[in-house]
């Protein structure tokens, strides 16, 4: 974030929130890693009772717009979320250290007109950074969601599914009901044995049955209209100007990302603090034959963020 970091509460009012990796670096390599952070959030948010109007994960920050009861609890939660994640992804992409930059930030949005900018400018985050076409084609702000439990799959049909769609589907049901965030164990122990579509059918069906996005406290600003929410804001990307973020054009990363890949590095588990030199400098040398820029290189590959 560039200048200060804003802090500013209002009880009984919806908030901002900002989140970033630790001077813009790269958290969320996988699918692995939002389902992780996904089902944390949402089941910290149930727990504190925080309502969630707004929602948007990026390769290197979150977005949410969210309302507690008091600033105690809104703190509680936000400490717990960061605590618990990055215990957990340190785990399992084996480094230490902090993860996001502190203090986060945040801003209460006090009138139906902030509100309704600031909803506008989380649904957008991922298509004016270049990561999708339209808002309802990106999977991590959760809209696509909306009345739909398969938006990027096929839909289950347990009666002709196969058996290890069947337990991923049981193993998912125990977890939810029993409001345990999939952390990577969880996952690996649900996805074991499933093919690309058998995965993709199970992603969406995770996130539908975890998220916590509020669709009827969000529509509220739009008279209880989805339909009206989302033309809104597709004519309108909306503004903050409360919360300053670095602009970036986050398509780069999605690149990055299928490049690493082709090049065989595991991005579940990767940790570029610890891998092989060479391994850092062929990616360093192949982002920089593609005309990547220098900051976003950096960023990838954890360069500079106090690990």
């Amino acid at each position: 974030m560039k200048g200060p970091v804003y802090r500013i509460y209002r009880e009984g009012s919806p908030h901002h929130v900002f989140t970033r990796g630790i001077g813009g670096a790269v958290i969320f390599y996988s699918t692995e890693d939002c389902i992780y952070y996904l089902t944390l959030y949402s089941c910290l948010a149930r727990e504190y009772g925080i309502k969630v109007r707004g929602f948007s994960i990026m390769p290197n920050h979150t977005h949410s717009n969210e309302e507690a009861a008091s600033l105690d609890t809104f703190r509680s939660f936000h400490g717990d979320l960061s605590s618990q994640f990055t215990v957990g992804y340190n785990l399992c992409h084996k480094r230490s250290g902090k993860l996001f930059d502190s203090p986060f930030g945040y801003s209460a949005k006090t009138v139906g007109k902030k509100v309704r900018d600031n909803l506008c400018y989380i649904a957008n985050n991922a298509v004016v950074g270049k990561l999708a076409p339209d808002i309802l084609s990106y999977r991590w702000n959760l809209l696509p969601y909306f009345n739909n439990d398969h938006p990027f799959s096929e839909r289950i049909d347990l009666s002709q599914a196969s058996r290890s769609v069947r337990r991923a589907v049981d193993r998912v049901k125990h977890f939810r009901a029993h409001e345990q965030p999939l952390d990577y164990i969880r996952q690996e122990w649900i996805f074991r044995d499933l093919s690309s579509e058998e995965r993709k059918q199970i992603t969406d069906y995770i996130i539908a049955r975890y998220h916590c996005l509020d669709y009827t406290a969000m529509t509220e600003f739009y008279k209880g209209s989805f339909q009206l929410a989302i033309e809104s804001f597709r004519a309108n990307s909306g503004s903050e100007h409360d919360i300053p973020e670095d602009y970036e054009n986050y398509g780069i990363y999605a690149q990055m990302l299928r490049l690493a890949e082709k090049n065989g590095i595991d991005l579940v588990h990767c940790n570029f603090q610890t891998a092989e030199r060479k391994t850092v400098n062929s990616l360093s040398s192949l982002f920089r034959e593609y005309g990547f820029p220098s900051r976003q290189i950096d960023r990838f590959l954890q360069k500079g963020s106090g690990r």
